[in-house]
């Protein structure tokens, strides 16, 4: 197997990971790993899609490990924050009348949660990025 070190790697671990968290959802009903994408079946799925392509990137170039764990961070910041003011922003009829659908108190801790995770991984992934442009100018 060509790759065989690479599973090795945190990120090809946490991209594997996707598995799990996507028999859980659809399986179980209990998503923890798209949760800001609950109310959105397509989008949720190709987020799943998105991840599984970061672990064929990852497995496949174990070098560019850090860029693919970067951009991953970023788009999942830029789709929870997306997703979470939709619903914050512009609230239908529907949902002020029923109160479904607007944001509640566990979203906000998984927002949060997710959010730094998400922001902390990205700022990481940027740091080390730098360093390995700076590493490789000397």
């Amino acid at each position: 197997m060509r790759n065989a070190g690479a599973v090795k790697q945190p990120h090809a671990l946490y991209y594997a990971a996707t598995l799990v968290f996507l028999v859980l959802d659809y399986m179980f009903n209990v998503n923890l790993r798209a949760a800001f994408l609950e109310q959105h079946d397509v989008l949720r799925l190709l987020y799943y899609l998105f991840l599984f392509g970061c672990l064929w990137l990852v497995l496949r170039y174990p070098g560019k490990a850090m860029y693919v764990g970067t951009t991953e961070s970023l788009v999942t910041v830029v789709a929870l924050v997306a997703s979470f003011a939709v619903r914050v922003l512009v609230p239908t009829d529907a949902m002020l009348e029923s109160g479904e659908g607007v944001v509640t108190g566990p979203e906000i801790i998984n927002f949060l949660i997710s959010g730094l995770y998400g922001y902390f991984a990205y700022m990481t992934g940027i740091r080390r990025i730098n360093e390995a442009k700076r590493r490789e100018m000397h």
